[in-house]
């Protein structure tokens, strides 16, 4: 332990008083919140949390949760205070322990209507409602004391779960939801998360829709798992989705449908990912083609790194794979006449050609793309073609359109063409159009940035394909608009989601077919009466999938804006987009809800009292909406509401201005502007995380969509002289609404005065 995480001599001395209560209720939900440090006295702010780290191990379906607070006394005196941490659904009792300053102490049990007391009050005093939602399940609570002025204290809590299967999918949720308004939700260092998975049975399956995450694959049954945020809000829970499968591949379905029968169509995602130690296309080996630039805008840097690409993925070709290297400038020239085994001779050969690679001349892209696209490749293998330049075409046929099209009539069934721009002034719409039509994906190499690294970054990915040429009968679903589309081949280390809707439920098995060299391999999943039913996790389950239908409509409109990129502006297609981004609450080109200025917000929430402090020693500090003046967070990742301001409002953010002034250049082909714009409208193509939702005017919660208007959050199809009943947030009659009403739970942290319509009644919720 840290000189920082110890208490000073002279309060050691000093009786540490614990209690600590093992809070249960005989209802469990699936959400859980942050662990709370809470001053006892009255008026004073919780402690803002230091770092939160946690280590997760899931051995099959059983999870031991270790997690690291480290919180910081605001004050400028010795307080004491109660930790609060929501307990996750099938916890077990004598799992959980707890450690303060090294000294383990064990807990005591509360009956339920002790419980909802304890934490009602601490809802009612925090004033978060964001809490609102854990009110039903277990709370570990123990009381601190001391806890010295200005100094940290680190708590450690550990606990035990098992992981229920809900349909074909296990999953594990870490707490750290609150509002995202409040001080309770960030952190003024780290938030890491580690989570080691072994299983008896291979993982195939690892996905997160709340954070982005790194995976290390070991072994079939071994995955390392971890996310890691600085100075971050912890505004949504860590969730981890969890497939296993004794076959090559395994499939993962969860399906989202918020009024059943006759109402609007399902959603669902579909993950697809191979085992770790599946059998790749090893044996049969691929073909590469290596295009590259050698124009004269090329000289410089650029070349050299041209040189050391091509030679890194050269000294990597197996023995069994193919290969060639095609440069162009005004003219093109390549190594062999047609792509050649990677026996060594010839890897030394493609080395040298590289390494004499030199800039001069235009930019001959479509001879280029031919010469390429047509080679006699070997007939079995996967043809990977990577394609670099840096300029636009100048030499031969220069129409993007024109080029495109020669390419398309030219791709072969097991083509593939991925693309790398270098710098700005080349034609992001030509790169992104070729990859499109090449079933590879457009990239781009900023002036900062190194070609080997990312080239690389491919290769290593495409090295091991499992499947090539899928394609999957959605088990008796009546499926449609579902993205990615088309399908991108399957590999090892790798996996596909899939988002789309269905007018028909999933029935019958799931079957997956594709193609390893010239065999035709096909996968069944979800046998039985039920079909692929059995594998469906769905919203009618414990844990709300709402992610789902977000990211669909992101990949959807990722994709509606690639079409207008490459084709122009349609009426019907601007339309969907627009519809789709209101809905939704999605930043396009074609619509903004972002609230760039929120002086006109009055403050409706009320304060707690303040603190009483020595003026003369008064320190600059935050409030319950996170207004910190030493806090990196609120100068560099928040703009929270300023004094005066209501701290339900809609607030900038640095993320979200990123995301709309990318799209800034969604109209030009060439320049920093359009590169921004097709990096932007890929990522709502490829979106797998949902992003916040802070700077949104409009919002979808629970399944409906709320909009800001007059300082009020109003669910669609209503008005803000929509009449109802009025219930005053966080009162008794508010905590009865909330328990029969779940999702008023999660509309609850929208904040501020919200009309919304539950049931057959309309409720106007009140600060």
């Amino acid at each position: 332990m840290s000189d920082r995480d110890t208490l000073p001599a002279k309060h050691m001395k000093k009786l540490i008083s614990l209690t600590i209560f093992l809070v249960l209720s005989s209802v469990a939900t699936s959400a859980f919140a942050i662990g709370l440090l809470i001053p006892n006295q009255d008026g004073v702010r919780p402690f803002d949390v230091e770092s939160h780290r946690a280590t997760v191990t899931i051995t099959n379906n059983a999870a031991v949760t270790k997690v690291e607070q480290v919180f910081r006394n605001h004050t400028n005196r010795p307080m004491e205070a109660v930790f609060v941490f929501p307990i996750p659904e099938g916890g077990t009792v004598s799992d959980f322990s707890l450690w303060i300053n090294g000294k383990k102490t064990k807990g005591a049990v509360l009956e339920k209507k002790e419980a909802r007391r304890i934490y009602e009050s601490i809802v009612r005093r925090v004033e978060d409602p964001g809490l609102v939602e854990y009110m039903d399940g277990k709370l570990f609570r123990a009381s601190i004391f001391p806890i010295p002025p200005k100094g940290t204290q680190k708590l450690e809590l550990k606990f035990g779960q098992v992981l229920k299967p809900r349909g074909d999918v296990y999953q594990y949720k870490y707490p750290l939801s609150a509002g995202s308004q409040y001080v309770t939700a960030k952190t003024a260092a780290d938030f890491t998360l580690t989570a080691n998975i072994n299983s008896a049975i291979p993982i195939t399956t690892v996905y997160s829709p709340t954070h982005t995450i790194g995976t290390q694959r070991k072994s079939d049954g071994k995955v390392l798992v971890g996310t890691e945020e600085m100075h971050v809000a912890l505004d949504r829970d860590f969730e981890l989705f969890l497939g296993y499968s004794k076959k090559d591949i395994g499939v993962s379905l969860m399906t989202y449908d918020i009024d059943g029968d006759g109402g609007d169509h399902g959603y669902f995602m579909m993950a697809l990912a191979p085992r770790f130690e599946a059998p790749a296309h090893d044996e049969i080996g691929q073909t590469f083609t290596f295009v590259m630039d050698t124009s004269g805008s090329m000289a410089g840097p650029k070349i050299e790194q041209a040189r050391k690409t091509i030679a890194y993925c050269v000294k990597r070709l197996k023995p069994q794979d193919h290969f060639n290297i095609v440069r162009f400038s005004t003219g093109v020239e390549a190594l062999f006449t047609g792509p050649q085994k990677a026996v060594q001779a010839n890897k030394t050969e493609g080395i040298q050609f590289a390494n004499e690679l030199s800039p001069a001349g235009g930019t001959a892209i479509d001879a280029a793309l031919q010469m390429a696209l047509t080679q006699k490749t070997p007939k079995y293998q996967p043809h990977q073609i990577i394609f670099v330049t840096d300029g636009k075409p100048t030499v031969g046929d220069t129409n993007p359109t024109n080029i495109i099209r020669n390419a398309r009539s030219h791709l072969k069934p097991n083509s593939r063409l991925f693309t790398f721009g270098i710098g700005y002034e080349l034609n992001s719409v030509l790169l992104d159009g070729l990859a499109t039509e090449g079933r590879g994906r457009a990239d781009y190499v900023k002036p900062n940035q190194r070609l080997e690294t990312s080239v690389a970054a491919l290769f290593s990915r495409i090295s091991s394909p499992v499947l090539s040429n899928l394609n999957v009968s959605f088990g008796g679903a009546r499926v449609y608009d579902v993205y990615p589309n088309p399908l991108p081949d399957l590999f090892r280390g790798d996996q596909i989601v899939l988002f789309g809707r269905y007018r028909t439920m999933f029935n019958k098995p799931v079957v997956v077919s594709g193609m390893v060299g010239k065999t035709t391999k096909k996968f069944t999943f979800g046998g039985g009466k039920s079909g692929a039913k059995a594998l469906a996790m769905d919203a009618s389950s414990e844990a709300p999938l709402e992610f789902i239908p977000k990211l669909w409509a992101t990949r959807k409109v990722g994709f509606l804006l690639d079409q207008i990129r490459r084709n122009g502006e349609q009426h019907e297609l601007k339309n969907e987009v627009i519809r789709l981004a209101k809905k939704f609450g999605l930043v396009t080109p074609y619509t903004s809800y972002l609230a760039v200025d929120d002086s006109e917000f009055n403050n409706n929430r009320p304060r707690p009292q303040p603190e009483p402090v020595d003026l003369a020693q008064r320190e600059p500090r935050g409030d319950f909406d996170g207004r910190g003046a030493d806090s990196l967070l609120n100068k560099v990742e928040r703009r929270p509401a300023k004094k005066g301001k209501d701290a339900s409002a809609p607030r900038p953010s640095a993320a979200p201005m990123e995301a709309e002034e990318a799209f800034g250049g969604f109209g030009a082909s060439s320049g920093e502007s359009a590169v921004r714009a097709s990096e932007q409208t890929r990522q709502y193509k490829e979106s797998q995380k949902v992003q916040t939702e802070d700077f949104n005017t409009r919002r979808f919660v629970a399944g409906r969509t709320f909009q800001w208007k007059n300082r009020i959050w109003v669910q669609d199809g209503l008005s803000v002289k929509s009449k109802g009943k009025t219930i005053k947030m966080f009162s008794n009659e508010y905590f009865a609404l909330a328990k029969k009403h779940k999702s008023l739970k999660q509309i609850s942290k929208l904040g501020g005065t919200i009309i919304v319509k539950l049931g057959k009644t309309i409720y106007h919720i009140k600060p």
